[in-house]
């Protein structure tokens, strides 16, 4: 997806060493393409994290894993799977969408059906997590949680923003122990 290869493009300017991983071939494919006509040093893989943490023994200062969680089977695997994807004391941000119904107006009959920001059937409401499940999955992944944020996104302005509100889009910041 777009903001995928364009955190690991902006990470990638500020200095480190970025490894990107797509588990859907066409994204990835498409994020080597921009990066090679952009002249961006990014090692773009077609991967699961689950099959990068078994076939190699590196381990990272930082994982993100952004807006995937909603949509795979098993949320807490993935949640163990980039903690044990750190090395001691790395850093890990991930972030969802709330499960309540201000959510489900939001991200899916918002975003899908009135203002189609994504296609329609992006979102299943019963995948959607809580705040206190997704914290609980980390502290049982043996990480801290440091801090949780809100981001709002105006799909009027394109502009989104940081808040303390985390009912429907939200980041947690969490390191490894």
């Amino acid at each position: 997806m777009w903001w995928r290869n364009t955190l690991a493009e902006a990470l990638s300017d500020a200095g480190a060493i970025v490894t990107g991983i797509d588990a859907a071939g066409p994204g990835i494919e498409i994020a080597k393409l921009h990066a090679q006509d952009n002249n961006k040093s990014i090692n773009y893989k077609e991967s699961t994290a689950e099959d990068l943490l078994n076939s190699s023994e590196e381990k990272f200062d930082i994982v993100t894993c952004l807006e995937v969680l909603e949509h795979v089977p098993d949320p807490e695997l993935l949640v163990h799977t980039c903690i044990n994807l750190l090395k001691s004391g790395g850093d890990l941000f991930l972030s969802t969408i709330n499960k309540n119904p201000r959510s489900w107006i939001t991200a899916i009959v918002g975003a899908e059906y009135i203002f189609n920001i994504l296609p329609k059937g992006t979102h299943e409401f019963n995948k959607f997590i809580k705040p206190s499940s997704l914290g609980s999955f980390i502290r049982s992944g043996d990480a801290e949680l440091i801090e949780s944020k809100g981001m709002f996104y105006n799909p009027i302005t394109h502009k989104a923003h940081l808040n303390n509100d985390l009912g429907v889009n939200y980041l947690m910041y969490a390191k490894k122990s």
